[in-house]
C-alpha cells in the first residue's frame, strides 16, 4: 500500500491518521475462494473417475492380450482362468471327486 503524505507540519493530524490506516490496513489479508457449484464438483469428481477407471481397463486389455500372445490362449479362456484365480473350481470326475470342489492353490 501507498500512502501519500502532506509535507506541511499544519497536516500532521492528518498525516499521522494516514500512516495509522496504512499500518493497520497492511495486515489485512484475504484468501481468494472459488465459488463453485456442488453438482459441477460432483461431476468433475466423476470424470476423474471415469478416466482413472478406463485407464484400468485399457492396462487389464493389455495384461490379457499379452497373456494370450504368451499362452496361445484365446482371451476368452484366459478370463476364466483368471476368474478362477483366488476362488473355488470343481475337480473333475476322473479324479474320483465327482461334484467335490476344492480349493485352488
Amino acid at each position: 500500500m501507498m500512502a501519500c503524505l502532506n509535507p506541511c507540519d499544519a497536516q500532521m493530524d492528518e498525516n499521522l491518521s494516514t500512516l495509522s490506516y496504512a499500518s493497520k490496513a497492511s495486515f489485512i489479508s484475504n484468501k481468494p475462494v472459488k465459488n463453485e457449484d456442488p453438482k459441477t464438483q460432483q461431476i468433475s469428481d466423476l470424470k476423474r473417475q471415469v478416466k482413472i477407471l478406463t485407464e484400468e481397463l485399457a492396462n487389464a486389455n493389455e495384461t490379457i492380450s499379452f497373456l494370450s500372445s504368451i499362452t496361445g490362449q484365446n482371451p476368452a479362456m484366459i478370463n476364466k482362468n483368471l476368474g478362477r484365480v483366488g476362488g473355488v473350481q470343481s475337480v473333475p470326475a476322473s479324479r474320483g471327486g465327482g461334484n467335490r470342489r476344492t480349493p485352488t492353490r
